[in-house]
């Protein structure tokens, strides 16, 4: 199997962002950073783009799987 590399661009800012950081302050917080950031990864083989594939319900379902 092929591996394949994608590239995004992060701002070297990230963590220190007022709205990181607040996100971070919250119980569970560093979970829905890393919920983000996960996602961001998943949108990178289709252009920035989550789709809704019918598995579950609903979209939050469906996202809670990955």
């Amino acid at each position: 199997m092929e591996k394949h590399y994608y590239w995004f661009k992060m701002e070297d800012d990230f963590f220190h962002k007022k709205e990181i950081k607040k996100l971070r302050s919250i119980a569970g917080g560093d979970t829905f950073v890393l919920i983000y950031l996960k996602l961001i990864l998943k949108s990178l083989k289709t252009g920035g783009k989550i789709f809704f594939e019918g598995i579950e319900d609903n979209f939050a379902n469906e996202m809670a799987l990955e």
